[in-house]
């Protein structure tokens, strides 16, 4: 099969279903450039938590991130004061 796609306005390449068939709605999948050629294999090793975690679950899981780092040298009061903000 042969068919001409072409990027649209926001550079994004859309192909049309028919060029994967069997493909499940939103499946994903890894693009190599191999050469003159772009290869997509499907992604392996599942989603991840973030594309199957509940809004609460990401929520829980960011500020658990956050209070392990506590403790750091931060920022200066000076770094986020509004007259360094537009220097």
């Amino acid at each position: 099969m042969s068919v001409v796609v072409q990027l649209d306005e926001k550079g994004e390449l859309h192909l049309p279903s028919a060029m994967l068939p069997g493909a499940a709605p939103h499946a994903r999948y890894q693009v190599e450039v191999q050469g003159r050629q772009v290869v997509l294999s499907p992604q392996k090793g599942g989603d991840g938590f973030w594309h199957h975690a509940s809004p609460k679950q990401r929520a829980a899981d960011i500020l658990q991130w956050a209070a392990g780092h506590r403790g750091g040298p931060g920022l200066p009061d000076e770094a986020v004061g509004r007259d360094s903000i537009y220097d």
